[in-house]
């Protein structure tokens, strides 16, 4: 996929959503996976690294080195692995690597620990707030859930949004 600066810059001004996330740097690949695989089980997305949580560009000392550990991510600590494409794209003088996630196929997938995690919009039943500033009755909370709670994800919850997998 191609992603050239103006698409990017608009990527940024929208802000974090439930198909964009920022990350300032990969600092946590059980982390990432668990991005990476509530994209796939959702309608798909794209992470940012080089860009902090307010949309401020950072920007990445090693883009090409970047690239080849979100690939890794994908192909193994996801299951089943993740349909991705990476690219880095220049703004402002800095390096930014997109990664676009493509809507997956294989549904549900997971990360090597076996754990859901869903992004709604407000309060589903089960499952607790992963972050307490978001886990509220309104905007945008994601849900930590394990396979023994959901062995398997109903198609129905995929409509409420998506579900990640950390």
């Amino acid at each position: 996929m191609f992603m050239d600066s103006e698409q990017l810059r608009q990527l940024i001004n929208r802000g974090e959503s439930l198909d964009v996330e920022f990350k300032r740097e990969i600092s946590d690949a059980h982390d990432l996976a668990g991005e990476i695989v509530a994209f796939a089980n959702g309608e798909g997305g794209t992470l940012l690294v080089g860009v902090d949580d307010s949309g401020i560009i950072c920007g990445l000392s090693n883009p090409n080195e970047t690239e080849r550990r979100l690939m890794g991510v994908c192909r193994e600590s996801c299951r089943p692995a993740v349909e991705a494409t990476p690219v880095a794209v220049e703004l402002e003088g800095e390096t930014v690597v997109a990664l676009t996630i493509s809507k997956g196929l294989d549904k549900p997938y997971s990360t090597s620990t076996d754990h859901y995690t869903m992004f709604a919009w407000g309060q589903p039943s089960g499952g607790r707030p992963r972050n307490s500033s978001t886990g509220c009755s309104k905007g945008r909370a994601s849900f930590i859930t394990t396979r023994s709670q959901y062995p398997a994800p109903p198609r129905t919850i995929f409509a409420w949004s998506k579900w990640r997998s950390i």
